[in-house]
């Protein structure tokens, strides 16, 4: 009889059993060593240490880690608010609108046909800081795209509808080096560039509102602003609108047009354009000139404003109402008769806000005396 094999299968569950039981266990974590028992408090102290000690860390790195998205630190949103702004709201056009007497439809038809603010226009610019440190704002220009003659087709002049308080900068196109200029504490304007002795501090988390006053009275242009600021110490700029937004637009009065609307409370006017003009200052400069007399204090241009004349009887006319003693004055305007003509000058506040420093006229004639 073939003696049997002892059976292995015991022996293999007990060397399953014996793997089982040394198979070593797996090894905590040393976070969870660190963050265990009393380490608890010591984390909590270290982390108030670093805090109190380098406050600007924390905020620092989560700019830092955001700054790596190409997240921008501050964005800048802007609108035309120049109907609130400028207390007149004024459209020119390039060409001419369908006529009607239709109050209601006379803007629509106006912005259909491209209508822009002309004269004086309002932006509104809001700033908002998305950082954990502050940024600060330490500078604006424009950056002007198109510069084009004045739109000269349809000018839409509406009722007043009040000026807006809140005007903080005002802006020249036409200056030389064109740059928000600051008003006084009574609301009037200064020459001196605003951020010259002003900042826009942005604390984080903060938004800001700046309104611009843009004037311009020589062109149809187009502009974006530059807007400096300062981010963790770097200089950074940013433009507005953005390159893939229409940039602002304005255009200054033309001189002549060939339709002219005023609306007003009472209704719809049709104004004759013929004799019509949106800025004298304006028109005057584009007349030509007769020549300049003399007044008691500088020089004075003479020009033919409207009517018939001619130069040699408009500069006699008025060198004899500044220089003939014979002729009486009257008044603080210096109301005078010349030879049938009526002569008057300005207050000495306005002539300097205007350049213009009287008139003549006789009929429907008018002969002006501007500053050189």
């Amino acid at each position: 009889m073939t003696p049997r094999k002892p059976s292995t299968m015991g022996a293999k569950l007990r060397r399953k059993a014996t793997a089982r039981t040394e198979t070593p266990a797996t090894p905590t974590p040393r976070w969870r060593h660190a963050l265990s028992g009393r380490n608890w408090f010591l984390v909590i102290l270290v982390t108030a240490i670093v805090a109190t000690a380098i406050p600007a860390a924390f905020p620092a790195t989560i700019d830092s880690v955001r700054d790596l998205w190409n997240d921008d630190p501050v964005t800048i949103e802007s609108a035309d608010v120049s109907e609130t702004l400028t207390g007149v709201p004024i459209l020119a056009t390039s060409g001419t609108i369908p006529k009607t007497d239709d109050l209601h439809a006379i803007d629509d038809l106006a912005r259909q046909a491209g209508g822009q603010p002309a004269g004086v226009s309002g932006q509104r610019l809001t700033f908002r800081n998305h950082r954990s440190s502050t940024i600060v704002v330490t500078g604006i220009k424009p950056v002007v795209e198109k510069d084009e003659k004045p739109l000269d087709g349809t000018l839409v002049r509406f009722f007043s509808q009040g000026g807006s308080e809140t005007t903080l900068v005002d802006l020249d196109l036409d200056s030389p080096e064109p740059l928000p200029t600051g008003r006084t504490e009574s609301g009037q304007p200064t020459k001196e560039p605003f951020f010259a002795r002003n900042n826009i501090t942005l604390d984080p988390g903060e938004t800001h509102l700046m309104n611009l006053r843009t004037v311009t009275q020589r062109c149809d242009c187009t502009w974006r602003l530059q807007v400096t600021y300062r981010y963790h110490d770097e200089e950074r700029t940013v433009v507005v609108p953005a390159a893939d937004k229409p940039p602002f637009r304005m255009t200054a009065y033309a001189v002549r047009y060939r339709a002219v609307y005023h609306v007003d409370p009472d209704g719809l006017h049709v104004i004759d354009a013929k004799d019509y003009c949106a800025d004298p200052a304006i028109c005057r400069a584009a007349d030509p000139s007769c020549g300049t007399v003399r007044t008691a204090t500088t020089k004075a241009v003479v020009r033919i404003e409207k009517g018939t004349t001619t130069c040699p009887e408009a500069l006699r006319i008025t060198d004899r109402y500044y220089n003939d003693a014979s002729i009486p004055k009257q008044g603080s305007g210096g109301h005078a008769e010349v030879d049938g003509w009526s002569c008057a000058s300005t207050s000495a506040a306005e002539s300097e806000k205007t350049g213009h420093f009287g008139s003549c006229t006789r009929g429907p004639t008018t002969v002006t005396m501007d500053a050189t």
